[in-house]
C-alpha cells in the first residue's frame, strides 16, 4: 500500500537524481521552514505541488527510515 508521503518522496528522488547542485542547495539549508519552502519551489518548477504537511510527513518518514536502517 502506498501513501501520499510515498508519492512525495518518489517525486523528490526523481527530481534530485542526477542534479548534485540541487542536492547541495537543499542540504545547505539548516532552517526547516527554508528547507520546506525550497522543496516546494523546486517541486513546482518540475510540475509537482506539495503542501507543507506532505513535506513534513515525508521528512519524518525519511528520518524514521534512516534511524531504523539495518547496519552490518
Amino acid at each position: 500500500m502506498t501513501s501520499p508521503t510515498d508519492g512525495v518522496l518518489r517525486a523528490l528522488r526523481e527530481l534530485m537524481q542526477g542534479h548534485p547542485a540541487l542536492q547541495v542547495r537543499l542540504f545547505a539549508l539548516s532552517d526547516t521552514e527554508e528547507f520546506i519552502a525550497e522543496v516546494r519551489r523546486l517541486a513546482r518548477s518540475a510540475g509537482h505541488e506539495f503542501d507543507v504537511e506532505e513535506i513534513r510527513q515525508a521528512m519524518g518518514a525519511g528520518r524514521r527510515a534512516w534511524s531504523e536502517r539495518k547496519l552490518p
